[in-house]
């Protein structure tokens, strides 16, 4: 975990355990004016969710120790906007 926020417009958490992408997200974001606090395992981001209110977090849908349905499915108990979010490689077909 980094940086904890005091939960405000400005608040924005990242949930991810690559690093490299967590790092890339904080970073644009932090550009975009917010203040980012990461987490890169399923326990600490579902602390963090519920212990505090945050602007927007973005959650690993890959994320080890966590059941994708049943998390983006479950209500957050604050007012959190929470995107789903998958940095996982996307196959392209050739064209023929």
């Amino acid at each position: 975990m980094s940086e904890e926020n005091p939960g405000d417009l400005t608040a924005v958490l990242v949930v991810d355990d690559n690093d490299t992408d967590a790092q890339f997200m904080k970073t644009v974001i932090e550009e975009a004016g917010y203040q980012v606090t990461t987490a890169a395992a399923a326990d600490d981001g579902e602390a963090l969710i519920v212990g505090q209110e945050w602007a927007i977090a973005f959650v690993d849908l890959m994320l080890p120790g966590t059941k994708t349905a049943s998390r983006s499915s479950n209500p957050v108990e604050n007012s959190t906007h929470t995107f789903p979010s998958s940095s996982s490689p996307v196959r392209r077909t050739p064209r023929s």
